[in-house]
């Protein structure tokens, strides 16, 4: 019978902030503890439909490759549709994970999918990064159309959060030592408690 993870995670910030490395290295580091550990998406119907968009175009593209308008565009049909439709999705692949602990990284919505994700007990990692710096990143990242700014910016902004990760300036060393910290604690947390699998 599938048990609810013990350490659940969802990494928030506009693109190009280093969402999508935090949780990666949340990844190594929680399973450098001897947990098994599962990114789960919540754009990931998103990103099957934009493959969809430019298989019908003739263009090959790999899997998490973006382009941000259409990929908002997906979104705001599949929320116009259902505004349920694309947590529903998360919580089907959520519900399947048998791993001890889950990472999402691109929440950007906090009127229906962000209460689905508190209720179900996630820290909210906040990554921080200026305009600038995230413009670099998004412009050397391969995208297929990009931008540093985002009519959802306003959402993640509106998330509440439990723990600020400032990557402006980082180091990768900076950034696994800031995660580091971070997991040790919960871990120890839970081990403490007895809560932990």
């Amino acid at each position: 019978m599938n048990t609810a993870p013990t350490l659940k995670y969802c990494v928030i910030a506009p693109a190009g902030s280093g969402k999508s490395t935090v949780a990666k290295l949340l990844k190594e580091e929680i399973e450098r503890h001897g947990l098994s550990c599962d990114i789960i998406k919540l754009a990931e119907p998103l990103y099957r439909l934009q493959e969809a968009f430019y298989r019908t175009a003739g263009i090959d593209i790999s899997r998490y490759q973006q382009n941000h308008q259409l990929l908002e565009g997906i979104a705001d049909t599949l929320r116009a549709l259902n505004p349920h439709s694309i947590v529903d999705d998360f919580l089907s692949r959520y519900r399947a994970s048998t791993a001890s602990a889950v990472v999402n990284d691109d929440l950007r919505d906090a009127n229906v999918d962000w209460p689905v994700l508190r209720e179900l007990g996630f820290t909210t990692i906040m990554v921080r990064a200026s305009v600038n710096v995230r413009a670099v990143r998004l412009a050397a990242r391969g995208d297929l159309q990009v931008s540093a700014t985002s009519k959802l910016d306003a959402g993640v902004n509106a998330i509440d959060h439990d723990i600020v990760i400032d990557n402006d300036d980082c180091s990768l060393q900076d950034l696994v030592d800031k995660v580091r910290t971070i997991v040790n604690r919960e871990v120890e947390h839970f081990t403490r408690t007895g809560q932990g699998t």
